[in-house]
């Protein structure tokens, strides 16, 4: 198996074809449809990537990526999502985040950031 590799995403959808696509590319996949959910599996699984939505129903994206950070916990962190503002763009790269993609997201295109973000490590 390839790298491990949590989606944390309210939408089924996103998650289900994030899944189909990097499990066909040899990724072990992880889904979590929430922010609590998404921390638990970090805890307990260590995953190499965590790919974060930042407006999600229970606990934002924002707040998941304060909680993994104030843990000590140094999973490299790519937050995928609609919200463009420049402002919440700049507050999660000072929180180490290793990208940033907006929604609608290009499978193809993620793939490629996780590659870069793996080569420069």
């Amino acid at each position: 198996m390839g790298l491990k590799l949590l989606f944390i995403d309210d939408d089924e959808d996103s998650l289900e074809f994030s899944d189909k696509f990097f499990s066909k590319r040899n990724y072990q996949v992880l889904t979590a449809n929430n922010g609590a959910e998404g921390i638990n599996i970090i805890n307990e699984e260590e995953p190499d990537l965590v790919i974060l939505d930042l407006k999600m129903d229970d606990v934002d994206g924002i707040n998941v990526l304060k909680k993994i950070r104030a843990s000590g916990n140094k999973t490299k962190v790519m937050v995928v999502s609609a919200m463009d503002d420049p402002q919440i763009i700049n507050d999660v790269k000072k929180l180490g985040v290793s990208g940033y993609i907006s929604k609608p997201t290009d499978l193809y295109k993620l793939e490629e950031s996780i590659s870069f973000i793996f080569k420069q490590a």
